[in-house]
């Protein structure tokens, strides 16, 4: 780069920060945006998944500083969208493929195997694609339950017919979450897609498993 033009943004960021110093101004440099690979269009973090447990650089402050000043309603919504204190985030267990219901007397049966877990998200993919930090500091939390499967795009536990293929798919839906905007001066509702269920799809001919 030309020693010449090095200097003029060297002088224009002195400038820069002599004006909004002069004027009471703070100039904030952080993305309330995560951060996407071009490569993969996901955050380092998601691992594969549609969201992330663990955050590098997570906006605490700012998201504290919006809580503070957000209506009642947001907060007593926090509050009471899953309770911490009979879940535990991370929780993990298997659904059985089969399983006895006591009140029916009957034998249930569910044809892929699955796995339910509670889940604490710092950052979600919405059903834009988008990808936003989500609201989750102390005891402003937005704890999620979902069901992933444990055997995805393989054949059901059961066949039907020679015709059709049984196979095990992951299912998607849209969960509300509170977010941060991209701009960070509010806060926003987001769609997160979070793992629903694991459903078992009939198909004609045959399918591609793993």
């Amino acid at each position: 780069m030309n020693t010449n033009l090095q200097i003029n943004m060297f002088q224009s960021l002195i400038l820069l920060w002599m004006l909004s110093t002069s004027q009471g101004l703070a100039l904030d440099w952080t993305s309330f945006v995560p951060h996407v690979s071009p490569e993969s269009g996901e955050p380092p973090c998601a691992h594969g998944h549609n969201y992330c447990l663990k955050v590098k650089d997570y906006p605490t402050d700012t998201i504290v500083k919006l809580l503070k000043s957000a209506p009642r309603e947001i907060t007593s919504y926090l509050h009471n969208s899953l309770d911490a204190k009979t879940h535990s985030p991370n929780m993990e267990f298997q659904v059985n493929l089969h399983t006895n219901t006591s009140s029916m007397k009957k034998k249930d049966e569910q044809l892929c195997r699955s796995y339910i877990r509670i889940i604490r998200p710092l950052v979600a993919r919405d059903d834009g694609n988008q990808w936003r930090y989500i609201v989750n500091v102390g005891e402003h939390e937005q704890l999620l339950e979902i069901e992933t499967c444990a055997n995805e795009a393989r054949k059901c536990s059961e066949e039907y017919t020679k015709q059709t293929q049984a196979v095990c798919e992951q299912k998607m839906v849209a969960r509300r979450l509170l977010a941060l905007d991209p701009s960070g001066s509010r806060l926003t509702w987001h769609n997160g897609m979070m793992p629903s269920c694991c459903q078992c799809t009939l198909y004609d001919g045959p399918r591609r498993l793993v």
